[in-house]
């Protein structure tokens, strides 16, 4: 519906100022080129991207995107999208949604429903289409209701599917144990090939979840006692640290990370069961501290945290190993 309002709106805006390339009614028709034909783009040599929009009254909101992995998305989406010169006289008129393609060299590549290349204008062959899908990226990105570091992890994190069945999600907020289990369990189900043991019996009285239960079968994560695993409680920083070293340690033993002995200024706030799961998270870089050299490590971890982490232990480990 969202969508659909935006388009009446640019209809509304613009009028007649962009014209559909028409059809010849003789001969051949007009020369129909790709996006990339035009632009000569390398996906390889973009470096970020803008997605804008630009509704009357409502100003400008523009969004930025470096992560690869959306890169790649965005790319494909428009790479085939066609165009025709534009044979008429004057303006091609306005612009309500566009996108900036960022070259590592500096340069860009601006287009909304046309293209200008060499002082010719180029119009999008298929408006609609055209229109539909930065629409459905700006409103994507729009949406998320995050931290404006976090949005390219959101972003992978969504793309990859390890959001599959976590609801109520809020990435400021804290992020429950049983959530960041469910986000792991994720994450390892789709990239590693494990045979999940079977989820009977049931170790724990306060919650039933299998993603949760088959976790707790393999080590990676434990409940507050022997029978209470406490779901809905928020996740520290140091419990996330253990858990990812856990599965670090259980699925990807071969990894190599740095020595590094992290001084913390709070170092002896940490349990001393959390300890070398600290010092081995901050030596691979999926964790980092908080600034002025402190982990806080009873702290609670935000859910965006926690997908930037596991996107990071996705990145970094899974796909090197």
């Amino acid at each position: 519906m969202k969508r659909l309002l935006s388009l009446l709106v640019v209809l509304v805006l613009l009028g007649t100022k962009l014209v559909f390339a028409e059809e010849k009614t003789s001969g051949a028709g007009p020369a129909h080129f790709t996006f990339v034909q035009l632009t000569n783009l390398q996906i390889e040599n973009i470096e970020k991207i803008s997605i804008g929009c630009s509704k009357c009254g409502l100003g400008l909101s523009e969004y930025f995107v470096s992560s690869p992995l959306i890169i790649s998305d965005i790319y494909n989406t428009f790479k085939d999208i066609q165009f025709t010169e534009d044979t008429r006289d004057g303006s091609a008129g306005g612009w309500v949604y566009g996108i900036n393609f960022y070259m590592k060299d500096g340069t860009y590549v601006q287009f909304g429903t046309r293209l200008h290349i060499d002082k010719v204008d180029y119009n999008a062959v298929d408006f609609a289409v055209a229109l539909e899908k930065m629409a459905y990226y700006h409103d994507l990105i729009e949406d998320i209701d995050s931290s404006e570091w976090a949005i390219d992890y959101i972003l992978e994190f969504q793309k990859l599917g390890f959001l599959d069945g976590v609801t109520d999600v809020s990435y400021k907020e804290p992020v429950t144990r049983e959530k960041f289990c469910k986000i792991i369990y994720n994450m390892l189900d789709r990239n590693m090939n494990i045979e999940w043991k079977k989820v009977s019996p049931n170790p724990f009285k306060d919650t039933a979840d299998e993603k949760v239960i088959s976790l707790r079968l393999e080590g990676i994560v434990n409940g507050k006692d022997d029978c209470k695993f406490a779901p809905d409680d928020y996740l520290t920083r140091e419990e996330a640290a253990t858990i990812i070293v856990r599965v670090m340690n259980k699925f990807m033993p071969d990894i190599i990370v740095t020595e590094t002995y992290f001084n913390y200024d709070d170092i002896d706030e940490v349990a001393e069961w959390a300890s070398d799961s600290v010092q081995l998270i901050s030596n691979s870089g999926i964790m980092v501290g908080v600034g002025e050299n402190k982990f806080s490590p009873q702290d609670t971890y935000t859910t965006e945290q926690a997908i930037a982490s596991v996107v990071r232990l996705y990145n970094n480990i899974l796909l090197e190993n």
